[in-house]
């Protein structure tokens, strides 16, 4: 797909880390993708169920990997990617709202919040109005940069600011 072509392509310049053991999902068939992405976002989504049921790193990478492929779903699927855009802009941008592991490693997170939705840049399709669909999700993604890197620059370690330039 193009979304595999463009990580490939971002990985072969050093721009993101191609992980062999992460996009899982890019195997599994559309529909499942898609149930997948919006069953589990919804329900973290869900009062404070991400930070009852997120208790460890390995639980919230699992989430991140489900979550993480609603960026590379067809814009047609904008209410799911959007309710990821919105997971990672409270995850990113409001501490007290996190699943409490993730302060264990915030650094890695941030990276892969930053990683996962520059995914949203990835050209899709041509019709004008699924463009101007698609325009208004990378606005979302956009300004949770700029959020991350006015509230949180200061708090972002020399790794995390050299994945955010990479990205940007």
């Amino acid at each position: 797909t193009g979304v595999s072509m463009f990580i490939d392509w971002a990985a072969q310049l050093n721009l993101l880390e191609h992980n062999p053991e992460t996009h899982i999902l890019k195997d599994f068939s559309l529909p499942v993708q898609k149930v997948l992405v919006q069953q589990v976002v919804t329900f973290l989504l869900g009062g404070n169920n991400a930070q009852k049921v997120l208790s460890s790193d390995a639980h919230i990478r699992w989430a991140m990997e489900v979550c993480g492929q609603g960026f590379a779903l067809p814009i047609e699927e904008e209410e799911s990617i959007g309710k990821v855009i919105n997971l990672y802009r409270i995850w990113a941008l409001e501490e007290k709202h996190r699943p409490p592991a993730m302060a264990n490693n915030i650094q890695y997170f941030l990276q892969k919040i930053l990683e996962q939705s520059s995914l949203m840049f990835e050209a899709r399709s041509s019709a004008k109005d699924m463009s101007e669909r698609h325009a208004m999700l990378c606005s979302k993604v956009l300004d949770i940069y700029s959020n991350i890197g006015r509230s949180l620059g200061s708090e972002l370690s020399e790794e995390t600011w050299e994945v955010f330039l990479k990205i940007l």
